[in-house]
């Protein structure tokens, strides 16, 4: 682990999935805003691991439990239903017509 938790080679296959996944969900038509949540998600994760490692608390999971908290970080940042705004909200709303 590093500093904040992701090595580079994880931060940078996370922001890269997550920028094509939302391509796919905008079906190509805002793919500055997908990188650019992409970038703002990692920082909100990196952010949340930073914050283990002062505490020194991130050596306390499993492989499986760390990814569990990367993938669940995703879905609230995204929208999980259970706040408001959520990122997906935001798009629904500039962009709900994408024919």
């Amino acid at each position: 682990m590093s500093y904040q938790g992701l090595t580079s080679r994880q931060r940078l296959y996370i922001i890269e999935s997550l920028s094509n996944e939302l391509q796919k969900f905008t079906q190509n038509k805002c793919n500055d805003w997908c990188d650019d949540i992409s970038f703002k998600i990692i920082l909100g994760i990196e952010g949340f691991l930073d914050g283990l490692v002062k505490i020194n608390k991130i050596n306390n999971f499993t492989g499986e439990e760390y990814a569990n908290l990367i993938h669940n970080s995703i879905v609230y940042q995204l929208d999980n239903d259970k706040h408001y705004p959520c990122l997906l909200e935001h798009i629904k709303l500039e962009h709900n017509n994408f024919e």
